[in-house]
């Protein structure tokens, strides 16, 4: 659940649009769909678009992430070990303006990613740039800060329009348009429970059936479980998620479930600092995929993480270097 997920109205439409990769697209729409529930805890700055947020603690102007794999022991980080090299850009009031990747040693961005915003520091566009394609959406927002419109541009051309209704600050509807078929829209429809928990999520399809129902219910603070049943594949699933707090508010342990085994926990500190995240199998809390394991070498005066170990089961896999620019 961290930025590695990129759900742009253009991706998530498209994925379901495609008739053999329709449980991928219902998978796609789940994920924007709890992003959209539980994105404090994900995304810092936005809950649909990828801002690459580091948690950085102070106003950085830039920041410059290394990572190399394969270093044993103590070795010092090599060129030739370099997996890839990302820049970071912010505007004065710490809000990323720029994001540029870099594979091994090339000196050409194999993608990079803008972002614009207004007066009131709400992003209103993005752009998405890389070898292959190019995207941009425009964002746009009523009087109270609700995103109610959203277009998305591919290639320089308008592909989707996603028009969104609130209801005391909850989005209770989503419209989205494919300008190619403006005759069969998509529709998603969001539920609330009295303390302003979604409860209920309908997918219509573009034929006007319903597709996709989820209905969630919770259990404390960040704990929910769910069950989504899928009309067109005539199947059911179900899941949940935990969360653990420590006294200072901040998240602890949280771990995804599906059906009655879990699939994912993540463990912090008190700093907000991962510090394990371990995939399970699917057969039990002893059927362990990965087990890896965060440690922080070195930080700087802002208290922010400089040089950061990954272990899997143990062995040494990643060494991962930021430096930060204030």
């Amino acid at each position: 659940m961290n930025n590695i997920l990129h759900t742009t109205l253009s991706n998530y439409t498209a994925v379901y649009d495609s008739k053999k990769s329709h449980s991928q697209g219902i998978i796609a729409l789940m994920i924007t769909f709890f992003m959209i529930i539980f994105s404090s805890m994900t995304y810092a700055q936005d809950e649909d678009h990828e801002i690459h947020n580091e948690n950085l603690k102070g106003i950085a102007k830039s920041l410059t992430f290394y990572c190399y794999e394969a270093i044993s022991g103590n070795a010092q980080p090599d060129n030739a070990m370099l997996k890839y090299t990302s820049i970071q850009k912010y505007n004065d009031r710490g809000l990323i303006v720029e994001f540029k990747m870099f594979r091994q040693n090339n000196s050409e961005a194999e993608n990079t990613d803008s972002y614009e915003y207004d007066q009131k520091g709400q992003l209103t566009k993005v752009k998405y740039e890389s070898h292959d394609d190019n995207s941009i959406d425009d964002i746009e927002y009523d009087n109270q800060g609700n995103r109610i419109k959203e277009k998305s541009y591919v290639s320089g051309n308008l592909k989707y329009i996603s028009t969104k209704t609130f209801k005391n600050k909850k989005l209770i509807e989503e419209d989205i348009l494919d300008v190619d078929q403006p005759e069969y829209p998509l529709k998603r429809i969001y539920t609330y429970d009295s303390m302003g928990n979604n409860i209920l999520f309908k997918l219509i399809n573009r034929e006007g059936k319903l597709t996709v129902i989820t209905t969630t219910k919770y259990s404390g603070k960040g704990n929910y479980s769910y069950v989504t049943k899928d009309f067109e594949d005539n199947t059911t699933e179900s899941g949940s998620y935990t969360c653990k707090y420590f006294p200072n508010g901040k998240l602890e342990e949280e771990t995804y479930y599906s059906g009655k085994y879990p699939k994912m926990k993540t463990i912090y500190d008190d700093k907000g600092n991962k510090l394990r995240e371990i995939n399970y199998g699917g057969q039990g809390l002893n059927d362990i995929a990965s087990n890896e394991e965060y440690r922080y070498d070195k930080t700087d005066s802002h208290g922010n993480w400089t040089q950061r170990s990954r272990y899997n089961n143990g062995h040494r896999t990643t060494l991962e270097i930021r430096q930060i620019v204030y």
